[in-house]
């Protein structure tokens, strides 16, 4: 497990290092707004962009602790450089084949079981478990 932490350290590293390197690889990528209207571009790169709406909406899921530091129009402009830095960051991944890397296979393969797992028990094993409003005032 510890060698599975300190690889995620060492792609993180390799990503942002991508991403510093992005603009001399001809990565498009334009500065995100301040103040974006909503039906506006919060920031694009490339063929990719990110609406207001999306950014909303990636902001609702993000732990309270972190919304609160983006809850202001330079917050939320930071929220979009960070998104933009991240999808240069997964394209270029795509683009050196990182998907078949065996150590990035088996994070993947360890990430979808653990969204499968937690989906299933809230979708399936919570709801049995909720009680009834019958068995409530029981």
């Amino acid at each position: 497990m510890r060698k599975l932490v300190m690889n995620r350290h060492a792609l993180l590293l390799s990503a942002l290092v991508m991403v510093a390197a992005a603009g001399g690889c001809g990565m498009k990528t334009d500065q995100a707004a301040t103040e974006v209207p909503e039906d506006k571009l919060a920031a694009t790169v490339e063929d990719w962009s990110l609406t207001r709406e999306e950014l909303e909406d990636f902001l609702r899921r993000l732990p309270e602790s972190q919304q609160a530091k983006y809850d202001s129009p330079e917050g939320r402009a930071e929220l979009a450089e960070r998104l933009m830095q991240e999808e240069i960051a997964y394209r270029e991944a795509k683009k050196e084949k990182l998907a078949n890397n065996e150590e990035v296979k088996k994070q993947i393969e360890i990430a979808t079981r653990t969204i499968l797992v937690g989906a299933y028990l809230e979708e399936k094993v919570d709801e049995k478990a909720r009680p009834t409003e019958e068995e409530i005032h029981e």
